[in-house]
């Protein structure tokens, strides 16, 4: 009995964290473009210059606090249910909420930085993010602990936790992270900002070939053929924008992307963006 009311809190933790996690990756989404950016952007009802930056700005520092807390949740909860435990035993109960986090914090990594975060330095993440805190009740009720926890040895005093971020979560936090990629693109294109929205597809398509060629096939399972799908996306946006967009202008391609789907832009022809043209 003890040991199922374990796993229940577990399970009850991850799902928190994973909750946690996407509202963290939905705020990234909402991120307007960086300064020296915006001047160049399409968009005709984009907000003012200096309006933009201040909201750039709070929701850069709600996506610290909120990643701050899910690693502090996360420690905590190894603490509370999973020092001393048989990790493996309780693996498959705390995976989704880790792996749902690693995706957030690969795919801000990706977007903000454009480069892809080592396991070691999630873990190190982690553990400043519990030093930072020490004696603070995490904000967020959640984070499954994740991966084999190990407590460092002043065990007397406020002990410093390190989680270690096991590599088979790893992976498939970074595989669910194209999806994402590739859903920041196409916003972008909406947007009219087709030169980020490049640089990411240039990301998008690096990262699937490095975890296609790098990575066993077992351990993706049905993760492939998503991870394939979401680059052929992204590249058919930015394609259909750079080879077409010359015929017609730019709201056009905005208003086919964000209203009609990625499947109309990729088929109308002439006709149909005209029907658009019309509409505006």
């Amino acid at each position: 009995m003890v040991l199922h009311d374990r796993r229940e809190r577990i399970v009850h933790a991850s799902r928190d964290t994973t909750i946690s996690s996407k509202r963290l990756i939905f705020l990234l989404h909402r991120l307007p473009p960086p300064e020296h950016e915006r001047a160049v952007a399409a968009n005709a009802t984009a907000a003012p210059l200096a309006s933009q930056a201040e909201e750039r700005a709070q929701l850069l520092e709600r996506a610290t606090q909120d990643r701050v807390a899910i690693c502090r949740s996360l420690a905590s909860l190894h603490d509370r249910e999973l020092a001393g435990q048989n990790y493996y035993r309780f693996r498959r109960s705390f995976a989704p909420g880790l792996e749902e986090f690693l995706e957030a914090a690969t795919f801000g990594a990706l977007a903000l930085g454009g480069r892809l975060p080592s396991p070691a330095e999630l873990e190190s993440e982690i553990a400043a993010a519990v030093s930072s805190g020490a004696g603070a009740e995490p904000s967020v009720p959640v984070s499954d602990a994740a991966a084999d926890s190990v407590v460092d040895g002043n065990a007397a005093g406020g002990s410093r936790v390190s989680v270690r971020v096991p590599v088979e979560e790893y992976a498939l936090g970074v595989a669910d992270a194209t999806g994402e990629l590739m859903r920041a693109c196409i916003t972008l294109v909406a947007r009219g900002e087709v030169r980020r929205a490049e640089q990411v597809c240039v990301i998008l398509r690096e990262l699937a070939a490095r975890c296609e060629s790098q990575l066993p096939p077992q351990l993706l399972r049905g993760k492939l053929p998503t991870m394939r799908a979401s680059v052929l996306k992204a590249e058919a946006a930015c394609f259909n924008v750079k080879v077409r967009g010359s015929e017609y202008p730019q709201h056009m391609w905005q208003e086919a992307v964000a209203g009609h789907g990625l499947e109309a832009l990729a088929l109308a022809g002439p006709s149909e963006l005209d029907n658009v043209d019309a509409e505006v």
